[in-house]
């Protein structure tokens, strides 16, 4: 189950050939991992512009969209730092909490070669960006040190592009043309993903910050809801305050 914004190109048979090999039923979470919001609102979340959950995650996380303290927290409403129904920007890190409420973290998505499966922007974009002094920007912040950069950015068979304003039609097509090809087409593949079993996402540990073995990080909003381990799901942090608790 996919969100995809309107301007992202997603390759279909790309995906497959890399969900095959992952059981529908378990609790995995597919995107571009972010890691520049772990230590400010204690999360790590993939992407709004392709991210995709299993079918195991949407039986789990369902159930939440239907509570009061989901749709009718009015209280926590205004910030980012919760699973609430809201309005605005930032749907993605939103998204995430309530995953990671329950345990769920993002997936592992790279290559074995380290190189981003989902990608944020064009080809051509991820091929000029360089890392070098740039590991506090957005983009880069705590992500492992071996992602791949520039002419190593991307997978040989990338799941999606984004940020396609002009000419999409076109562009869609030809990416069409080359990555919606099937296996065995011109010798193409789909490697075992690397540790496919205990997927969760990569991290540079030297940068990181602080967190427990649930990757919670140490300034944890009050009022969040976490996960401290198998039977304390949505464990309310410090929620005294607040109606919904």
């Amino acid at each position: 189950f996919f969100k995809i914004d309107d301007d992202s190109f997603f390759s279909a048979v790309n995906f497959r050939g890399f969900a095959q090999f992952y059981n529908p039923d378990g609790a995995w979470y597919f995107g571009h991992t972010l890691l520049h919001m772990w230590n400010s609102i204690n999360v790590v979340f993939n992407s709004g512009t392709c991210y995709g959950i299993s079918r195991g995650t949407l039986r789990a996380v369902y159930p939440i969209f239907q509570t009061p303290q989901f749709l009718n927290d009015r209280q926590r409403r205004p910030s980012h730092s919760y699973c609430v129904h809201r309005s605005g920007a930032k749907e993605d890190p939103t998204m995430a909490i309530c995953l990671r409420s329950l345990g769920i973290n993002p997936t592992n998505t790279l290559d074995n070669k380290f190189r981003e499966r989902f990608l944020t922007f064009r080809l051509e974009d991820h091929l000029g960006m360089p890392r070098k002094n740039r590991e506090d920007a957005w983009f880069w912040k705590n992500k492992h040190p071996k992602v791949g950069v520039q002419q190593d950015c991307c997978s040989v068979n990338p799941v999606s592009f984004h940020n396609y304003k002009k000419n999409a039609y076109t562009q869609f097509a030809e990416m069409d043309a080359k990555y919606n090809v099937e296996a065995g087409v011109d010798g193409k593949t789909f490697e075992v993903p690397m540790n496919r079993n205990n997927g969760t996402f990569l991290f540079n540990a030297n940068t990181v910050p602080q967190h427990d073995e649930w990757f919670n990080a140490n300034n944890i909003p009050q009022g969040q809801r976490i996960y401290r381990g198998p039977g304390k799901e949505r464990f309310c942090h410090k929620c005294d305050r607040f109606e919904y608790n």
